[in-house]
């Protein structure tokens, strides 16, 4: 997951300093699949299987199943023009408490 995390962050700078605002810039890693990961670890129907392989790649396939819907449903607003909306009534004052709270975030890691 960790790998994925990280190339995808690569891809979006790289997406960022070609076509986009041509800042090579990542604010923070994503870690919105966390508490999917969690729930689908933790979910009850896994806990019959014996084989430890078997049982990882089953909870894997289920976390990037997951992982596939989701990002459907935040790609559909974003090329439909929805997301345009939304941000037209966003300012810069609300993007700074944004940035200011993942700088604080990451602060605690050194």
């Amino acid at each position: 997951m960790i790998q994925t995390l990280l190339f995808v962050a690569g891809l979006n700078t790289l997406t960022q300093t070609l076509f986009g605002t041509r800042l090579p810039a990542v604010i923070g890693g994503s870690f919105t699949f966390v508490p999917t990961t969690i729930s689908i670890i933790l979910a009850g129907r896994y806990n019959d299987i014996a084989d430890p392989q078997e049982k990882f790649e089953r909870i894997m396939r289920g976390t990037h199943d997951a992982l596939i819907v989701t990002s459907t449903l935040q790609i559909v607003p974003g090329f439909s023009g929805l997301w345009r909306n939304i941000t037209r009534f966003m300012s810069p004052l609300s993007a700074v408490p944004l940035v200011s709270l993942s700088g604080y975030g990451l602060y605690e890691l050194g």
